[in-house]
């Protein structure tokens, strides 16, 4: 027999007996197709070249993975209900718990 977890809150959800969703999430970078007119093209960028090579340089630290990411999840019906009102979860406030010291 198949066994299935919520990845959100850990129930334990049996295909046979319970509903359960699955939630499929796909990211990837997007292609700009804008099109670029003859006046872009009589315009001297150098300097904006020039300036981004520079800001590159200075952010050598920091990963730029962009290749395509795909996730999977398995959602019990409370947990999908939720998901499906807020998919980005953007009411939620990050909470800090301060000790009185």
């Amino acid at each position: 027999m198949i066994h299935f977890t919520c990845d959100l809150c850990g129930q334990d959800v049996e295909p046979d007996r319970d509903q359960h969703y699955v939630v499929k999430i796909e990211g990837y970078a997007a292609e700009n197709d804008s099109f670029f007119g003859n006046e872009e093209f009589e315009e001297d960028h150098l300097e904006q070249i020039s300036e981004l090579l520079r800001d590159v340089d200075q952010v050598d630290d920091v990963d730029f993975d962009d290749s395509p990411k795909a996730f999977r999840f398995d959602l019990c019906p409370g947990c999908f209900k939720r998901f499906a009102q807020n998919p980005l979860n953007k009411d939620a406030k990050q909470r800090f718990n301060f000790s009185e010291n």
